[in-house]
Parts: structure tokens; C-alpha cells; sequence
């Protein structure tokens, strides 16, 4: 079969399983009450199910069972294998809240099956002077990036749309660049989850019937750890398309914006001497939505950095990746800090007011 109609078969199935499946679970969700109760951190205003992670899991998974009989290889079982001890840790953890410690604790132990199986950073490809990775540093590194990944799409999940819009841009984006470098069943995946992601979208941008989810942001950002990692491996370019350093790039490209915003709130919280799990209102969809933007605008926001950045990393990726990843990092701080520029123009406009009316007030106190 030819890779154009597995694509749009695999892109065309997991965005019915998950159209079909999603209002059935929100039945069930409302009818059993597994719902998310507004609290003061809630960026929603009525309980709302939560477990949105299962149609999208379903969808994918229909795909990777096709695949697994049509022609699969070895590595879908572990990443199969991983997403369901993923899926069952989101959901047990939407409906009692599972401890940090315990749910990083099943990250890491995944973490450690994906880079025991081969699938890990090997090379550098002469980023800073680097090469060939020994194997404990592969093994550091791949693991350090996966636990990071999961829980950076994890936590940039707040507010309608956003984990789920992003996660589509990158499936496609993953999905064309494994096409172009010859990985048959990567490509197969990435056009799965950006269908399942698609129907998903339907029932939660501007408007959320359901959320995500831990179920659905776990398994994104793990499964997006994933093929970043496929992606830079030399034995995946059958094709010769891309030079290592390209392929370090768009990944660089694909989780920059839910990374340097996980850092930048984790370092944030250090400073002000708070642990840096402890939940907040100061990730960026937040800061976005205290200039005024609503769900839609900031998700829609977000979305056009992200691709903006992306379309960046290409543009340089040929001679001048280096100018492509200093480009996206710039992109990424304006607008991460935008907000806060606003907070801080808006804290000094206040004190200049403050001031011209306290001197107002005493030159008529002068004439009394």
C-alpha cells in the first residue's frame, strides 16, 4: 500500500474512533460524575469531564493495531506498552489525584524501558562540538527528556484547546518530516494522533465539553518525546533527507514552548523558595489570559508562535541552524514575558498616577 493512503486511512480512522467515542464518554462522565469541579486555580467555570485522554488513546490505538498487523516492527510494542501504563496513570490520577512523586516515579521507570531498548539520544552531531554520546550520557540525557516532555505538555494543558492544538501542529509537522526522511510507521503515528488530536479539538477548543486531562497529556507529550527521539536516530533516514544537526533542530523546535515554559516557572518557584511542583497561576496560557485574551485568543496566540518558530527552525535548518534556534528562543521569551511587560507597565502607570495625585493633592492643600 502506498504511504499516501496509509497516511490519510491512519489520519481518517483515529479522527472517527475519537469523533464517535468522545460525546459517549462525556455521557458517561456526567451520568457517573467524573467531572473537574472548579476550584480557585480553575480556569473553567462548571465540573466538566476530564478523562478526554481515552477517545484520543482509542483512536491511536486502533491505528497501531492496524499497524502491528500490517507490517509493524518490535518498537510500537514498548511504545504501546508504555502509553497504556500512561493511560492508566492519567486516568487513576483524574479521578483521585495520584502524588507527584508517585506519577514522576512511573515516568522515570518508562523513561528507562524506551533508552534501555535503544531508542535514546546518541549523537550530538557536532552541536557544541559533540558527537557520539558514551552510553551512560545517552542514557541521562534520553531519559531527562522524555520525564521533561511528558510533564512539560502535561502542565501547559490549562485552558481550552492549547496542549491539544499544539500537539496537532507538531504531529503534522513530525508526521511531513518522517515522510520526507523514509520511517513508514512513525509517519503512520504521527498521522494517527494528529486525527485523534483533530476530533478532540471539536469537543474542546472555545467551549471545553471535556477536558484533556492527565490521561490525554501524558500520553502526548510522551509519545512526542518519543518520535523526537526516533527522529534524530541515524538508522530512521533510509532517504539520506536530513543531516543530523536538522533533525536536532526541529526537535528543538517541537517542544520549546511547553519546555521553556515548564523552566521558566520551575526556576521562578525555586527562587520565591516554593517547591517546584506546587500549582500556580504563572504558566503562560495564565499570563495570557490576565491581559484579557479568553480561551480561544490565547490558545490561537500560542498556536502562531508555535508555528511561527517552526517555520523559522526550517528556514535556517539548510546552513544556519544555529540563527534558527537562537531566532525561536527569542520568539518564545517575547512572548512568554510579554504579559509580564504588561503587569509591570501597567504596575508603573499606576504609580505615576498615584504620584500626580498625591502632588495634586498637596498644592491644594498649599492654598487652604
Amino acid at each position: 500500500m502506498k504511504i499516501h493512503i496509509e497516511i490519510i486511512l491512519a489520519y481518517l480512522l483515529a479522527f472517527i474512533v475519537c469523533l464517535i467515542l468522545t460525546p459517549v464518554l462525556i455521557h458517561i462522565s456526567k451520568k457517573k460524575g467524573l467531572l473537574d469541579v472548579p476550584n480557585h486555580r480553575a480556569s473553567h467555570a462548571v465540573p466538566t469531564p476530564t478523562l478526554g485522554g481515552l477517545p484520543i488513546f482509542a483512536g491511536l490505538l486502533s491505528v497501531l493495531v492496524f499497524c502491528l498487523g500490517f507490517g509493524g516492527c518490535i518498537s510500537i510494542y514498548y511504545l504501546l506498552g508504555g502509553l497504556m501504563v500512561l493511560v492508566i496513570t492519567g486516568v487513576v490520577d483524574d479521578i483521585i489525584n495520584l502524588k507527584a512523586s508517585i506519577r514522576m516515579l512511573i515516568q522515570f521507570a518508562l523513561a528507562f524501558g524506551v533508552a534501555s531498548q535503544g531508542i535514546r539520544f546518541v549523537n550530538l552531531h557536532g552541536f557544541f562540538g559533540i558527537y557520539e554520546l558514551p552510553v551512560i550520557i545517552q542514557y541521562l540525557i534520553t531519559i531527562f527528556f522524555i520525564v521533561a516532555i511528558t510533564n512539560a505538555f502535561n502542565l501547559i494543558d490549562g485552558i481550552d484547546g492549547l496542549a491539544g492544538g499544539l500537539g496537532f501542529i507538531n504531529m503534522l509537522v513530525l508526521g511531513v518530516v518522517f515522510v520526507l526522511i523514509g520511517q513508514r510507521i512513525n509517519t503512520i503515528i504521527c498521522f494517527a494522533m494528529a486525527g485523534a488530536l483533530l476530533a478532540f479539538l471539536l469537543f474542546n477548543f472555545n467551549g471545553a465539553r471535556i477536558f484533556m486531562g492527565d490521561t490525554g497529556s501524558l500520553i502526548l507529550g510522551f509519545l512526542t518525546a518519543y518520535l523526537c527521539i526516533q527522529l534524530t536516530l541515524d538508522s530512521g533516514d533510509s532517504l539520506g533527507f536530513m543531516t543530523g544537526v536538522q533533525k536536532l533542530t526541529v526537535v528543538f523546535g517541537v517542544v520549546i514552548v511547553p519546555l521553556y515554559d515548564m523552566v521558566r516557572v520551575a526556576i521562578q518557584r525555586v527562587i520565591k523558595k516554593k517547591s517546584p511542583f506546587s500549582a500556580d497561576k504563572t504558566h503562560i496560557h495564565h499570563l495570557l489570559t490576565k491581559t484579557g485574551m479568553n480561551h480561544m485568543r490565547a490558545s490561537l496566540t500560542l498556536y502562531f508562535v508555535h508555528a511561527l518558530i517552526l517555520f523559522f527552525i526550517f528556514w535556517f535548518s539548510a546552513k544556519y541552524y544555529w540563527e534558527g534556534i537562537f531566532t525561536a528562543i527569542t520568539i518564545v521569551v517575547l512572548t512568554i514575558e510579554f504579559p509580564t511587560f504588561l503587569e509591570l507597565k501597567v504596575a508603573i502607570g499606576k504609580l505615576f498616577r498615584y504620584n500626580s495625585l498625591r502632588k495634586s493633592i498637596q498644592n491644594k492643600n498649599r492654598f487652604l
